[in-house]
């Protein structure tokens, strides 16, 4: 059985929105990125046992954005920032944590289920992972669900839709 504690050094944790609204045209699908966050990985063998992600939200950046009539600036990034942090009431509550309390195989991967934490919000989840080469990890999350409002401008008629990927990608844990 291998316990592996990782981070950034090793992996990537990102989110990515899309956009909704009668003027959806104008905004941008955005790719997130937490910078700071640490995972705890147990595998035995070609099997996952556990699994467990803390992420500070203070660490978000703005990795790009997709669509929209204009690319983003620099003060277009800064303020997407400004926004999201807002909306995940990161000043409050800056870490969020995903915690599995169970793990069953599946074709390709495993499923796990566990209680995510944003905001002082806790729901159960299920992500998807795929354990080859490289630990994959893939869920869907909803700001409605940890009673979020998500982003919107112009009345409504451009806002962040209320589904968010998330998606951890790290180095497999070495056999010891």
């Amino acid at each position: 059985m291998t316990v592996s504690r990782t981070g950034p050094q090793a992996g990537r944790l990102t989110l990515h929105t899309g956009v909704e609204g009668r003027l959806s045209r104008l905004g941008h699908a955005l790719d997130l990125e937490l910078r700071e966050w640490e995972a705890d990985v147990e595998v035995d063998g070609d099997a996952l046992v556990a699994v467990s992600v803390s992420a500070d939200l203070l660490s978000l950046h703005v990795l790009g954005g997709h669509g929209g009539v204009t690319p983003l600036s620099p003060l277009d990034r800064a303020a997407i920032r400004r926004n999201a942090l807002k909306v995940l009431h990161a000043e409050a509550r800056p870490l969020a944590r995903f915690t599995a309390s169970s793990v069953t195989a599946r074709p390709g991967g495993f499923e796990v289920a566990g209680t995510l934490v944003v905001a002082d919000a806790d729901r159960e989840v299920v992500a998807a992972v795929d354990l080859a080469d490289r630990v994959r990890v893939g869920l869907q999350i909803t700001h409605s669900r940890f009673a979020l409002t998500p982003y919107s401008t112009m009345r409504g008629g451009l806002r962040v839709r209320d589904a968010v990927d998330v998606r951890l990608d790290l180095a497999r844990p070495a056999a010891e």
